[in-house]
């Protein structure tokens, strides 16, 4: 009976360390499964950058489609070339367009062909740099270099939610803070918490 006993205990032990060591096993590879993945381009520091979906991104003048991501808006503050164009593609890192007021997009390929048919909007806002997470410019329509330390509003496009082919990047669009744009966005976002210093180009 005595054997029996120490056997059934035995027994008991071994099934508890076991099923002990398999569930540590577990949570060991959870945890390494939930781990975020702090290479990924869409990670950024939280707060630090106004991240808005395609749908929010109409609110400031951008149409997208399966080909690529449009922007045609008037310049209110510029005299000359006062039409600003924008637009990525799968195949088209970043370009842009600067007109005069009547001035025609030229229509030499299917994204300028796009601009032409799309509505000119006149917001006193547009972006003044476009840039992408490490800061590097790769548009640049204000006179940074004279002020260097200006407030702006970063507006985090991640290019991977319009499903532009194989597009992963991310880019950060650059705005002056004016009163209609923290209007047009007051009701997704404090925009006052997320200006901030234009980070030197690198």
């Amino acid at each position: 009976m005595m054997n029996k006993r120490k056997t059934t205990q035995k027994t008991l032990f071994t099934c508890l360390l076991s099923i002990t060591f398999l569930a540590l096993i577990m949570q060991v590879y959870a945890q390494k499964e939930n781990k975020p993945a702090s290479v990924s381009p869409n990670v950024t520091v939280p707060g630090k950058y106004l991240v808005l979906n395609p749908d929010q991104l109409k609110i400031l003048g951008f149409e997208s489609n399966t080909t690529g991501l449009f922007y045609k808006n008037t310049r209110v503050d510029r005299a000359d070339k006062g039409v600003l164009c924008l637009y990525f593609t799968e195949k088209v890192y970043c370009s842009s367009i600067l007109l005069k007021k009547n001035e025609a997009i030229p229509g030499h390929s299917a994204p300028e062909n796009i601009l032409k048919k799309q509505k000119l909007t006149e917001y006193d806002f547009y972006p003044v740099v476009v840039a992408n997470l490490n800061g590097s410019r790769t548009q640049d329509f204000t006179a940074s270099q004279k002020d260097p330390n200006q407030k702006l509003l970063p507006v985090q496009v991640n290019m991977a939610d319009l499903k532009l082919g194989k597009r992963k990047d991310v880019l950060v669009f650059w705005f002056k803070p004016t009163e209609a744009l923290k209007e047009s966005l007051k009701g997704i976002a404090n925009v006052d918490g997320y200006i901030q210093a234009l980070p030197a180009n690198k």
